[in-house]
């Protein structure tokens, strides 16, 4: 394997170290875009999974709200029943 060690400046075109961060001639940075496109995909997974979530919060509010009548109704029931029993022990 004849790897050079040598790379051309991506501003100036002077030869650099291929491990090198930095032109030391002109001092452009010489990294990849992989830094930016990992964020960028962090960005976008942060966004689909907050959507997701608004999605299914949006869909369960009618069943927290269907419980939430249920359990009213369950208790207007109850007090229906205790003024009921009362009324029949007293009516003894």
């Amino acid at each position: 394997m004849n790897h050079s060690l040598l790379k051309s400046c991506k501003a100036c075109g002077n030869q650099i170290s291929r491990y090198s961060p930095f032109c030391r001639n002109c001092g452009h940075p010489q990294g990849s875009n992989l830094i930016i496109w990992l964020l960028v995909l962090f960005l976008i997974l942060v966004l689909a999974s907050y959507t997701a979530f608004m999605i299914y919060c949006a869909c369960h509010v009618e069943t927290l709200e269907t419980h939430e009548l249920s359990r009213r109704n369950l208790l207007e029931y109850s007090d229906f029943m205790q003024v009921l029993i009362v009324q029949l022990k007293n009516a003894t």
